[in-house]
This record gives structure tokens, sequence and C-alpha cells, in this order.
């Protein structure tokens, strides 16, 4: 008969502890210093970091709002060098003027309301990342109004560019409760994850204020196991030190997937398809549409709210619809060439953005007016 050797259970019981307590000293180490986040720092999506301007100073800042993160800086004007589209016939370089209380327009506004007011949420086509001032949609709808109901209405242009739907409602809800307008346009045509403002030197508070940011931020990149993915997602919510191990581990995977750029470039532009598809599908398309909802719950009754989209081909005239509180906007591009489905366009398609969003506003809510 074998005689088998007792193994005692003391030094494995050790080595638990001693791992335990080394994970709850690097949890509370993590809660001091917020590394968990600054170490994400190089896999973010960041706004404005390759364009071009007169001036170092730019025209953004960061957000007191962590659902916000940046927005556009009052009083700010620069004039950009590598932005406008190649088939823009008015001007090479473009001016962009930011006005006293914070979005795209020259003239200084008030924020006493006398007119119906229109604000229109989006991002860089929104916001007119190809064109200046006068020739943005909301400036030219604004014109349009103007001319057939002189002194009626006012149209703000609020379009933050590479702004999501988490944060263009995150807007929405401070410009409803600051300024009360009468009609809300968000623009929907980025469903990524947040970006952040490449200047923000203090981008890692924004985690700890808005923990649902790790999730957008650090995916499981080295499988696509929906039960693993379950289970890492579950990490990253409670655990600080889980969150700073994949996130470290997703720095390496980035590095090492990243594509070939030039020198000066930003980190995030070299991002490989692949990297930016797990960034980018899933969870902050859910959390996106999730935000939406929640919107349109609280204020839909309050005041019209419409989600637009960029033109279709297979449409043949801008449509109006509403489902569940929610009028949904389509412009329709049947017999138009590639630019005006471009979300870059030159002027003279954002012309005819603000001729068609007026027939239907007109035909659905000002005819009467």
């Amino acid at each position: 008969m074998k005689h088998f050797k007792f193994i005692r259970p003391w030094p494995f019981i050790f080595t638990a502890i001693n791992i335990l307590f080394l994970l709850l000293l690097l949890e509370f180490i993590l809660s001091l210093t917020l590394y968990d986040a600054k170490i994400i720092w190089p896999s973010l999506y960041f706004v404005e970091g390759d364009c071009k301007y007169n001036s170092d100073q730019g025209i953004y800042q960061r957000s007191l709002n962590s659902q916000k993160l940046y927005e556009l800086k009052p009083n700010s004007k620069v004039i950009a060098y590598n932005s406008s589209h190649p088939l823009e016939k008015k001007y090479q370089n473009i001016t962009i003027t930011i006005n006293n209380l914070g979005f795209r327009g020259t003239q200084q506004v008030s924020a006493e309301k006398i007119k119906y007011r229109i604000v229109i949420l989006g991002g860089s086509n929104t916001f007119g990342a190809t064109v200046s001032d006068d020739d943005t949609y909301p400036a030219l709808l604004q014109k349009i109004l103007e001319n057939k109901y002189p002194g009626k209405f006012e149209v703000w242009n609020m379009g933050l560019n590479a702004y999501v739907l988490s944060q263009k409602v995150a807007y929405a809800e401070e410009i409803i409760n600051i300024y009360d307008p009468d009609m809300i346009i968000i623009q929907h045509a980025n469903e990524t994850r947040r970006a952040f403002y490449y200047k923000d030197d203090r981008f890692y508070e924004h985690f700890d204020l808005n923990p649902e940011l790790f999730l957008e931020n650090i995916p499981l990149l080295f499988s696509d196991n929906k039960i693993l993915e379950k289970i890492h997602l579950s990490g990253i919510e409670k655990f600080r030190s889980y969150r700073f191990i994949m996130a470290g581990i997703n720095n390496i995977i980035v590095r090492l997937n990243i594509a070939d750029v030039a020198p000066e470039a930003q980190l995030w532009t070299g991002f490989s398809q692949n990297i930016k598809d797990k960034y980018d599908r899933g969870l902050a398309k859910d959390i996106n549409d999730r935000k939406l909802k929640m919107f349109v719950k609280k204020y839909g009754q309050r005041l019209p709210i419409i989600l637009f989209f960029l033109p279709k081909t297979n449409i043949s005239t801008a449509r109006l619809k509403k489902k569940e509180g929610l009028y949904f906007l389509y412009l329709g591009g049947e017999k138009k060439s590639s630019e005006y489905f471009n979300i870059h366009p030159p002027s003279y398609v954002y012309q005819w953005y603000a001729e068609e969003i007026f027939k239907v506003l007109y035909s659905e809510f000002f005819k009467k007016a």
C-alpha cells in the first residue's frame, strides 16, 4: 500500500492572503492616485488634435460636466487652414467664431428669450467643420426663417466636433434648464464612444465622476467570447485594480496594432480598423441609445425633440416621422452626388440642408405661424 504525503495548506493560504493584501493595497493606492484612469490616456479618443489653427489657444476647453467632457470656449475665434472641403469654391481657409454663450456664431446673443428658439445639437457636421461661420446649416436655416418670419425665430448652432449622443443629450438637458428652447434638433451621426479634449490635463477626474467612461474605454480586446466579456465588464465596474491591469494590457495591444502615422500625428489617428471596432461597437452604442431614450422620456412632452440624420440615398425627399415621443427627420438624397453624403461637405451642401429642413419644419410646425 502506497503512502501519500500530506500536503500542508498553510503555504497556499499564506500566499493567497498575501495576494489579497497586495490587491487591496493596490485598490487603495489607485483610489488615491486615480491611476486606473490615468493609464488609459494612450488609447482614448480625442477631439481637435489634428486641426491647424492660426492660434495655439484653440476653441475648446474642459467641461465641468463629466457627461459632456469638453465644450467650446466663449468669445474665441480661429482660422482653420486644413479643414475646407476639396470642392469648396468660396474660400480655402475657414473662420470659426464662438460667441458669448459658448456656441458657434458671430452674433452676441442673450439668454433672455424673446423669439421662438430652435437649438440644434450635433457633431462636426452640425458644427460645420469644413465651412465658415455663416455657412453652417443652422446659420443658413436662421437666414431662411428670418426672411420668412422677420424677428420671430432664432436658431442656435450648438454642435461640437466629435460629440456623440450621450454628450449631445447631456448638453441638451443643460440647455433646456438654462435657456428654455422651444425646439431641440439633435443630429445623429456619431455612434462611437465619447471623445475627450486632448489638452485636458485633468481628464482622469471625469472617470471618477462618471465611472461609465471606464466601460467605454477599456474593452476586452483579445477575445470575442460573450461570457468573458460579461465577466470583464463586471470586473471593470467593481475593481480599480482590474481596470488598471486591463488598461495596461490594452495599451500594449493598441501599440502593437497601430497603423503607420506621421510623427506629429496624435496616437489615436493611427488605430487599426480592428482596434477601432473593438472600442466603438456594442457598448458605446448601447450607452448612447439608452441616454437618448431617457432624455426623450423626460422632456418629450415638454417640447418637440427631433432626431436628424445624414442624407440617405434611398429617400427622394425630406421626411418627418414621429415615434414614441421623438420626431425622426431624414433628408432625401436619391439623385445627389457623392459630396452630399459626406459628413464634412462643402458649403453649397449645407445650403441644401437648410432648405430641406425648413420645408419640413414649415409644413409640420410653422405653417400657421
